[in-house]
């Protein structure tokens, strides 16, 4: 049996996402300062989006202590729903939609749809780079330990995170790795977490992008983010064990 292609997407009554976003990179929009163009913007985003503020753009990364930390990475805007949860971020070479109550990918990608329609309206032509990124922080009353984590998600995940070994409290054990595919590139980080002041918890961090110079089409665009989709489900199921699906509500398959 292949286990690459022994999964089905499921359906769970409750998750443990930090982040859902998706994000396309563009050539520089040399008029985003332009009062008359960010007016055309936030019209075309109004009725989703009608809460505006200006920020600092924040890079996300896994810091020293194992937890994510944020760094400024330039000004932006950030266009909001009424309660806060999803947001579409602009900046001058990048949009983005964001959200932390993700429920389903199909909700997802209709929101994600509306947005590559209104940049399409906004004059962009090329897409530099596209990407998908599920931030989950897994907790659990019996995940205190790295070890403790075996039983639950997949054991070949703890590597050699083992208090017998290292004779010592483990606050931090993440993993990088990279994937080349034919479809871009897959990074999975993850790992035991407990020096953040949020631990203890088990990060699976996945991130599927492509880079490098395409046409600007909608359609081709929501096919390739499918396909990233699909990619970083099949990662998703194949890392829970039994114990865990219960512990998230499992409620069976969404598709075959």
């Amino acid at each position: 049996m292949n286990e690459a292609r022994d999964y089905a997407r499921r359906k769970y009554g409750s998750n443990y996402l930090r982040l859902v976003l998706c994000q396309i990179q563009f050539p520089i929009l040399m008029r985003f300062e332009d009062p008359a163009f960010q007016g055309s913007l936030q019209e075309a985003l109004r009725a989703e989006y009608p809460r505006v503020q200006q920020e600092q753009q924040m890079a996300v990364a896994v810091g020293p202590g194992g937890g994510l930390v944020s760094t400024p990475a330039g000004a932006q805007w950030r266009y909001q729903d009424l309660d806060g949860t999803w947001s579409v971020v602009l900046q001058r070479n990048f949009a983005g939609l964001e959200t932390n109550s993700y429920n389903h990918y199909e909700d997802f990608e209709q929101r994600l749809s509306r947005l590559l329609r209104a940049l399409a309206q906004l004059g962009i032509t090329v897409s530099e780079r596209l990407g998908l990124r599920y931030i989950n922080e897994f907790t659990h009353v019996e995940g205190s330990r790295p070890s403790d984590w075996r039983v639950l998600l997949r054991e070949d995940l703890l590597g050699i995170a083992s208090e017998e070994l290292l004779d010592g409290e483990i606050v931090h054990a993440v993993q990088d790795i990279r994937t080349t595919r034919v479809d871009g590139t897959l990074v999975m980080r993850h790992g035991f977490v407990n020096g953040d002041g949020r631990g203890p918890y088990y990060l699976l961090d996945l991130d599927h992008f492509r880079e490098g110079p395409r046409d600007y089409g909608e359609e081709a665009l929501l096919r390739e983010a499918r396909t990233f989709h699909k990619a970083i489900s099949r990662v998703f199921e194949l890392t829970l064990q039994p114990d865990m699906r219960k512990h998230m509500r499992d409620e069976g398959p969404i598709d075959a």
